[in-house]
């Protein structure tokens, strides 16, 4: 853990393992680890930093983050292909979306009570209900981007941000599920 301020480090959460992700419920004082030591997701207090709870997930957990309207942390779990949503105040799981056809990559929220979730080995994006644990809609996204991976989101103007192995950053509106820019990135 750093110090923005300084570059110092602050402190240490030990006993990781194939650490993918980070996602952070200030409000309840809880952090979140996604890791593949096998497939966990690790609670830790944010002041002391002391591991509180760790909940199995699936084989893979990549993609973590906070979503401040369902209060619960989602991870995505590429290994068994699905979502896992764990209440951020408790560190229970409170629920999950199974069989999401394809290897699951990273999600962003709109905190309107939607998700997005990148399906990168089939080339689709998936509009989730973050409240009803469900999906909503399935939009392709290749071509012409191949293997969705990193994303982000413009949550003003409805605007998801997907990087793409192809090569390509793509603009999708969040409402339709069309593509609404692309702009080369290099492969990978």
């Amino acid at each position: 853990v750093f110090d923005l301020d300084s570059g110092a480090i602050v402190g240490k959460i030990t006993g990781q393992k194939g650490v993918h992700g980070v996602a952070v419920a200030r409000e309840f004082g809880h952090g979140f680890i996604s890791a593949s030591d096998p497939g966990s997701v690790t609670m830790f207090d944010l002041k002391t930093l002391a591991v509180l709870d760790k909940e199995r997930v699936g084989d893979d957990p990549n993609g973590i983050i906070y979503d401040p309207k369902t209060q619960y942390v989602f991870s995505a779990d590429r290994g068994s292909k699905r979502v896992t949503a764990i209440d951020a105040k408790t560190g229970k799981i409170a629920g999950t979306i199974e069989d999401l056809g394809g290897r699951t990559e990273h999600l962003a929220s709109d905190e309107a009570g939607h998700l997005f979730l990148n399906m990168q080995d089939v080339g689709k994006l998936h509009k989730l209900d973050a409240q009803g644990l469900k999906v909503m809609e399935t939009w392709t996204l290749a071509p012409p981007c191949g293997q969705p991976s990193s994303m982000d989101m413009d949550r003003a103007h409805n605007r998801v941000f997907i990087g793409c192995r192809s090569g390509l950053l793509a603009v999708v509106d969040g409402a339709t599920g069309m593509i609404v820019a692309i702009q080369p990135i290099g492969m990978g």
